[in-house]
């Protein structure tokens, strides 16, 4: 019997940021008071209070010190003493790319992130299996970078629980619905700390799957 880690997250070395934040240093910037993480389009990433608001970042990070996260030997070691067989990589800061506002930015971050996390599974001959981000509020671009994600070998493409002021039902999304049929990923909803939801987004979740499964039956 296989043992399949099916939310797995990666938690991003520091290349990522760093690239990130030479990159787009308007949009990109340390936390300056403190917390770790960074401050994206002038919010702190992970937010901690107010709407959308997470855990507090300290409260997030593990203590344990036997745990070997930077590496893709690392990561593989860490799933060989939990008897995992393959994990499937979500995000950690590339859970942020649904919310980002600026779509030219939104389109580089995602891409940036794709390619770093096909790199970091690339040696694992197939264990780790990695989930793609895409700039969903933003129309096309965010089919395209879809499509580039699969590829780049990832397995499936994150979306947030809902957009910033529609619920995945809405008929704007049809489009992107469709393309991922055509190019057959599967679609993976997590949050963030960072989304903002309708109300609606949390009660009419069932609902929403449901509906919009009943358009999309090739969707998984």
């Amino acid at each position: 019997m296989r043992i399949i880690d099916a939310d797995g997250h990666v938690a991003e070395n520091p290349s990522l940021a760093i690239e990130a934040l030479k990159r787009w240093p308007q949009y990109v910037q340390a936390s300056s008071d403190g917390r770790p993480g960074l401050r994206i389009e002038g919010r702190n990433y992970p937010e901690d209070t107010g709407p959308g608001a997470g855990c507090p970042p300290q409260h997030g990070i593990t203590t344990a010190g036997d745990l070997h996260t930077a590496t893709t030997d690392g990561v593989l070691g860490d799933a060989d003493r939990d008897h995992l067989d393959t994990m499937v990589l979500y995000p950690s800061l590339g859970l942020c790319v649904p919310s980002l506002e600026n779509p030219d930015f939104a389109a580089g971050f995602a891409r940036l992130y794709n390619q770093w996390i096909a790199d970091f599974c690339a040696p694992s001959n197939g264990r780790l299996r990695g989930v793609a981000v895409t700039p969903i509020e933003h129309g096309q671009v965010a089919i395209d970078i879809m499509a580039e994600a699969k590829d780049l070998g990832l397995v499936a493409t994150l979306v947030p629980p809902a957009l910033k002021t529609r619920n995945l039902d809405h008929p704007d999304l049809d489009p992107f619905y469709a393309a991922a049929v055509e190019l057959q990923m599967p679609l993976g909803i997590h949050g963030a700390p960072v989304f903002i939801c309708p109300r609606s987004a949390w009660t009419a979740s069932p609902t929403t799957s449901r509906c919009t499964a009943s358009v999309f039956r090739s969707i998984r």
